[in-house]
């Protein structure tokens, strides 16, 4: 979903975005515009809104179905616009309106994982985000050996200082409370 470009020139989310997707021989386009934000902090009473910090949006291309299909928590998206299926790749760059889905999640920096390895079905998109370094062949072929579990944790404790360890440690908390905040099961994970 790289290829999909979009830009919001408001300060409040709009319900639906023109975007741009630059891919030529794409035939299956987004249905939905996931607007990705963490949770607001409560406001005390006596602090003004112009004291409050501003909210992150982050915006992700989604095919609604196959979202709701992995995502057992996800609430309905709003109909969708987009009900051409394109069969054949056309020559310029389309422009297709998307509704926008807002979602908050307790990790929004790390929900990109999320999509893209239910997308792909690739472990390998997780060992790159969750470890410093690439993992052994036979770790990856059978990562649920407690063998080559213990081996690759004393790989990453003896080359691999403690910040660095616990930067990766929290890339796996935050898609592991996405994860649960939507309702994903999946063995792979």
């Amino acid at each position: 979903m790289a290829s999909v470009t979009a830009e919001v020139n408001s300060a409040a989310l709009p319900k639906e975005l023109a975007v741009i997707v630059n891919v030529l021989t794409a035939t299956n386009y987004p249905t939905h515009m996931l607007a990705v934000y963490a949770p607001v902090p409560k406001k005390s009473t006596n602090a003004s809104p112009a004291s409050l910090p501003k909210t992150e949006v982050k915006l992700h291309p989604v095919h609604a179905l196959f979202m709701a299909s992995h995502c057992t928590r996800l609430g309905p998206f709003p109909p969708s616009p987009i009900t051409i299926e394109v069969s054949t790749p056309l020559s310029t760059p389309s422009t297709i309106t998307l509704p926008v889905h807002p979602m908050c999640l307790p990790s929004p920096k790390t929900f990109p994982l999320l999509p893209h390895y239910l997308y792909l079905r690739c472990q390998e998109v997780l060992f790159d985000a969750f470890l410093p370094t690439k993992p052994s062949p036979e770790f990856v072929d059978d990562c649920n050996s407690d063998e080559h579990v213990i081996l690759l944790t004393k790989d990453l404790g003896t080359k691999f200082n403690t910040s660095t360890l616990l930067k990766h440690t929290n890339v796996i908390q935050g898609l592991w409370l996405n994860a649960c905040a939507l309702g994903v099961f999946d063995e792979g994970l």
